[in-house]
């Protein structure tokens, strides 16, 4: 680790040992951060959303490459469809992609990863029925925003046009999903453990977060054309149950 993070997660201990009797809201600023200028600098706007809850600031931590965004926003609603978490009706409509669920890309309080574990229990017996709600979800669709070619390599214009139109959208749908993971009271004590440059890629660098001395979710940051990242990638290294059972842990 670089002497800058060195000090940078230093500092983090520090602040997380004088505010451990605060509420969420005052340990990290309501002030909106500046634009990510160094790859580290990922955690404050992460933790920034995940307490205050700004859908405005999605935007400023998005990648801004057409084909970068519509793979990120397929990633992060896909991700968070297998670990579980779900938007409620009225984030669906702040958020601005009412259409996707109109279209069964989403559901209100419904993932894909519950839907096919109750899917599954009515298939065996064990449940008589899907609950009310999740019997017209297409387990093919909920979660999955569609590729933007077949298998055979030609292009599907049903993926283009969801891009076209609804791919921003629907990256910040899927970047807010991922920041609940982390329940609001953890993320003040979430630090950077590493930063790592991408090899093939100069403009992708990987920031690894963690908590207590644990990996618990790894970032990628894409440099847009004027110099500032955007959040590219995410991808939880521990489960859903084990990061919302730190919330209790923490009271």
């Amino acid at each position: 680790m670089s002497t800058r993070l060195a000090w940078f997660s230093a500092i983090a201990a520090i602040a997380i040992f004088i505010g451990c009797d605060s509420k969420p809201g005052d340990r990290v600023s309501a002030s909106a951060p500046t634009a990510i200028k160094e790859p580290y600098e990922v955690l404050k706007h992460l933790q920034y959303i995940g307490v205050h809850k700004d859908f405005k600031h999605l935007v400023l931590v998005a990648p801004v490459e057409p084909e970068v965004v519509y793979g990120s926003a397929w990633w992060f609603n896909k991700h968070a469809g297998e670990l579980g978490v779900s938007l409620t009706e009225a984030e669906i409509d702040a958020l601005g992609v009412g259409d996707l669920r109109s279209m069964g890309y989403l559901a209100p309080n419904v993932s894909h990863k519950e839907l096919q574990e109750n899917s599954d229990k009515v298939a065996s017996k064990l449940m008589p029925k899907l609950p009310a709600g999740q019997e017209n979800l297409d387990i093919d669709k909920l979660d999955l925003l569609p590729n933007l070619k077949y298998p055979n390599g030609k292009p599907n214009q049903t993926a283009e046009d969801l891009k076209n139109k609804y791919g921003r959208a629907a990256l910040n749908a899927g970047l807010y999903r991922l920041t609940k993971v982390i329940p609001a009271d953890v993320w003040p004590d979430i630090v950077v453990m590493e930063v790592k440059k991408n090899v093939n890629n100069p403009k992708i660098q990987t920031v690894l977060l963690g908590y207590q001395g644990n990996q618990v979710l790894e970032v990628a940051v894409y440099q847009n054309t004027d110099g500032n990242y955007g959040i590219s990638y995410m991808y939880y290294k521990v489960a859903m149950k084990k990061l919302q059972a730190l919330s209790s842990a923490n009271k």
